[in-house]
């Protein structure tokens, strides 16, 4: 019996890019400031493979780092924070998921950014207003259909 092989319709490996403004991200009352990706979420039964964060000048505080994930795992999709925002030109940085994100995700889930700094989050804000971050979460549709 002869092997069949089945060619899909598209690419199973899409994008989701987020452009979020530091103003427009959550105090959280300390070092921490979150922006929930509402408009856009992760659908069921997808695999995230990647996260490309881009972002500088966080001139407020030098130890600024970045995290990608959830409301409930701040680095689920980029594995860990990246530092070194606080750079005078852009910053970019790549992260593979944590262990945790290995498998599909169940629910269609929303994209949580985090900035923290060492320094209250305002004076991060406050320093640069017109700041923005810029994030590519590259994943897997694991309900792409094949022909």
């Amino acid at each position: 019996m002869a092997t069949q092989r089945r060619k899909f319709k598209a690419n199973p490996i899409r994008t989701i890019q987020i452009a979020a403004a530091l103003s427009d991200f959550t105090d959280g009352g300390g070092t921490t400031g979150t922006f929930d990706a509402s408009n856009v979420q992760l659908p069921a039964g997808c695999q995230v493979l990647g996260v490309k964060s881009v972002g500088g000048n966080f001139s407020g505080d030098t130890t600024a780092s970045l995290s990608v994930g959830t409301s409930g795992t701040a680095a689920l999709f980029n594995g860990a924070a990246k530092t070194g925002y606080a750079a005078a030109f852009p910053v970019t940085s790549y992260g593979a998921p944590a262990a945790e994100a290995d498998a599909a995700i169940a629910s269609a889930t929303t994209i949580r950014i985090t900035v923290t700094g060492a320094a209250d989050f305002t004076s991060i804000v406050t320093a640069n207003p017109p700041a923005k971050v810029y994030v590519e979460v590259y994943y897997l549709d694991l309900n792409a259909k094949s022909i």
